[in-house]
């Protein structure tokens, strides 16, 4: 099972420097965030779909429109053209293992994922988005180390296909509209047809 223990955004369209610490306590594996309409509940969900899995997770927009990760309102006469947008997720991998007796022993490991992207702004609306390969850091005793597989390659290890309901953390974002639910890759929503990813993230509004 994955667990989300802390993300931080930066440039992240509304998340100019975001940090949000997740509930990962087994009597309190809820995560609520309540907020307004437009403040930048479902773009912390996007963040984190992008966090893991690149730009094939972003959203499409309607008119063939690429969807934008720099800030709307940033001022490129005073902080220039280039945008530099970082993320930076936390998290907890629980496996199974067979033990030499036969029996089967938990394993935990914690890992930081880093993806970083720059965007060059045109005119009006245009930009160029250059993302860099991801960075996945195991902790061990030493401290946090490089991991030499490919980070996608073990992230789609930890997170596969499955029509199961999470049974694991959870995050419930909450506003006034109507409840809709996302997973973690860009296909059908959780209510869809096709079977969601396990640890699929819900937004409740």
């Amino acid at each position: 099972m994955l667990e989300i223990v802390e993300a931080h955004f930066q440039n992240y369209r509304l998340l100019r420097d975001t940090r949000v610490a997740f509930s990962t306590g087994r009597e309190r594996p809820l995560t609520v965030i309540r907020a307004e309409n437009e403040s930048g509940k479902t773009t912390l969900l996007t963040a984190l779909q992008w966090a893991f899995f690149g730009d094939d997770a972003l959203p499409t927009l309607r008119g063939g429109q690429r969807y934008r990760l720099h800030p709307l309102d940033w001022d490129t006469s005073r902080q220039g053209r280039r945008v530099e947008i970082r993320a930076e997720v936390t998290f907890r991998f629980r496996s199974l293992t067979t033990t030499p007796t036969g029996g089967e022993q938990e394993l935990e490991n914690e890992y930081v994922l880093q993806r970083i992207a720059e965007e060059q702004l045109g005119d009006g609306n245009a930009f160029d988005r250059f993302t860099r390969q991801p960075t996945l850091l195991q902790r061990t005793q030493a401290g946090y180390t490089p991991i030499e597989t490919n980070p996608a390659v073990l992230i789609d290890s930890m997170i596969p296909y499955s029509s199961e309901t999470p049974s694991g953390p959870c995050l419930a974002l909450s506003s006034s509209r109507q409840r809709k639910s996302m997973s973690p890759r860009p296909y059908p929503t959780c209510d869809g047809p096709t079977a969601p990813r396990k640890g699929a993230m819900t937004s409740i509004g």
